[in-house]
């Protein structure tokens, strides 16, 4: 049988360089960068000591079948080796050692990742979205190699385009923290702490960018890569939008409201938000005539709206008002650790202004935005969820109504599971239905499940898609709100569902079961960690049922939220 050894065409990226191999029956290469990221930045070194290729096998009919032939690459490269070439050649050896081993090594590894998800029964196709979904996402990032003293910036954090660099040159964007952060959060903690930790070890970039513009704080850059410093090939935009160094602050508390970590809290969480709530202060302006801070010159997450001569636009909704949830968190944050905050944060967090139209009861997205104007993609939806932007129900309607009908359909994939969401709020559960629907089935190819960032293409691999998705699935139909001392939960079942589980839930140190169908929801406690909060649930009609391990709780349906919190806490 004669085999092609198809090593592709020599790397545009990457001088690799053909080495003696030192194991038998191997090829070794390795090489540098051809370019680096930042003028000082080193080269990255990349080795790879992989199987050599025969030109041909003889199959002999007197053997034994069947019989496998394994062949094996090791790649390791200088960000987590101080040897990359030695280290390859001793992966390589320690893969050949064990070879009839490395596929059942590879499905228990999986195994442990799975015992997190979600489950519904009845619909199979959404079934396999939802976990070709969480596969696309967990297959581009893993967790923080705390141990590895040597490779401080071994945390990395994710993509839109995942590990494929077809699309956004596996940069770094807001993405990450508001679309595919919060199903890692609840699900897979290890793995969301990477992507805070990505951002704390290279927060000397955004430091110096808010110096660079006469801010103080940290402003992050729009787009980030290995060093944490601004990559972004459009300085302008990168300027304005700035969004992003918000929408990091939510993921940290986010973070501290399902583990509720002190020590996390003290020496990173709180130096975080503090220097993201030093920004804003000094990002703000006050307008005397109504009171009111506002912040100039931005670009949201609508990216058509660049403003008069693409300066900028002022006063978009979403931008301030997560700004002020940030200056929200740096309080409570503060009195949870008992220190002193400036009263500054408190005075523009109540005082931060949101466009609001009276006369048609809903918020333009931006002082100037006129009617009918196209939208790219969710934005002043987003007030309501994840910001949680306290407005009468009446209001939210309006927003969604108003903005569904100026959203470009051919705008990113998860700006329609926000929609959905929007309307299981409001009970609208056949429009709800619509949109959850359109959020996968128009921008997912089969037979793989593989996201594509708009319906007639964009980005391939594009997990930001997938990241909305899931929390339309978990937030949206199981109605989860991550709050200050509690989750919420008001369950519905999505169309031909007959049931769904949240198996193994992260919360405060617990791994929790919820099950729900028609007629009831059930919480079981699979596991706690050593000094996890006791836990228990209170239904719609506020009694409180504390949960012991492995014992389930049974709470009927009644149509209203259901919350999970810790015993001491207040309900």
């Amino acid at each position: 049988m004669d085999l092609f050894n198809n090593s592709g065409t020599p790397s545009s990226d990457i001088n690799f360089q053909w080495l003696n191999p030192q194991v038998a029956g191997s090829v070794l290469s390795s090489g540098k960068t051809l370019v680096p990221e930042e003028p000082t930045t080193p080269l990255t070194q990349v080795a790879v000591c992989a199987s050599a290729i025969p030109d041909s096998i003889t199959l002999n009919t007197a053997d034994t079948y069947p019989h496998t032939y394994y062949f094996v690459s090791a790649i390791r490269t200088s960000h987590d080796a101080q040897d990359p070439v030695q280290a390859a050649i001793a992966d390589y050896t320690k893969a050949q050692s064990n070879l009839p081993n490395l596929l059942s090594l590879h499905i228990k590894a999986w195994d442990e990742v799975w015992q997190s998800g979600i489950e519904v029964e009845g619909r199979l196709e959404l079934a396999q979205a939802i976990n070709s979904s969480f596969y696309y996402v967990l297959s581009s990032i893993r967790p923080t190699d705390t141990d590895n003293k040597d490779f401080p910036f071994s945390a990395y954090s994710l993509s839109p385009g995942s590990l494929a660099t077809t699309g956004y040159a596996g940069h770094t964007f807001w993405d990450a923290e508001t679309w595919m952060y919060p199903p890692l959060l609840v699900f897979h903690p290890d793995l969301a702490r990477n992507v805070l930790d990505y951002r704390m070890l290279r927060v000397a970039g955004a430091v110096a960018k808010a110096k660079r513009n006469k801010y103080q704080g940290t402003m992050f850059p729009w787009e980030s890569a290995y060093t944490g410093d601004e990559v972004c090939p459009y300085p302008p935009d990168a300027h304005k939008e700035q969004h992003i160094t918000a929408d990091i602050g939510l993921s940290l508390q986010q973070y501290w409201r399902t583990h509720k970590d002190l020590d996390w809290l003290r020496s990173n969480g709180y130096v975080m938000i503090r220097s993201i709530a030093n920004y804003w202060t000094s990002r703000v302006t006050f307008n005397s005539s109504n009171g009111k801070y506002g912040i100039m010159g931005v670009i949201g997450p609508d990216e058509y709206a660049e403003g008069p001569n693409n300066e900028g636009i002022n006063n978009n909704g979403y931008t301030n008002a997560i700004a002020a949830a940030c200056l929200q968190f740096a309080i409570e944050a503060a009195k949870a650790l008992g220190v002193s905050y400036p009263q500054t944060w408190q005075t523009i967090s109540d005082n931060m202004y949101v466009p609001f139209d009276p006369s048609l009861n809903y918020h333009p997205e931006y002082d100037g935005y006129k009617l009918k104007q196209i939208v790219k993609q969710a934005d002043t939806v987003l007030l309501g969820y994840p910001i949680l932007y306290s407005m009468p129900a009446q209001v939210r309607r309006n927003d969604l109504q108003y903005y569904l009908g100026v959203t470009d359909i051919n705008g990113p994939a998860m700006t329609w599971g926000m929609f959905s969401l929007g309307f299981l709020e409001l009970n609208d559960f056949n429009r709800a239905a619509q949109f959850f629907n359109q959020s996968y089935q128009l921008n997912i190819n089969l037979p793989y499940f593989a996201w594509m960032e708009t319906p007639t293409g964009g980005c391939s691999h594009f997990i930001t898609g997938a990241g909305g998705f899931l929390q339309g699935v978990y937030a949206g139909y199981g109605g989860m709100r991550i709050l200050d001392n509690s989750l919420s939960f008001d369950p519905v079942l999505p169309e031909g569902v007959t049931s769904m589980r949240f198996r193994n839930l992260h919360y405060l140190g617990n791994r929790v079961d919820i099950y729900f169908n028609t007629t009831s929801t059930v919480f079981e406690i699979m596991t706690r960690s050593s000094g996890a909060s006791l836990l228990a649930v209170t239904d719609s009609f506020g009694r409180t049922i504390r949960l012991a391990l492995e014992v389930p709780i049974t709470i009927q349906r009644t149509g209203k939220a259901i919350s999970l919190g810790p015993v001491s806490s207040s309900f």
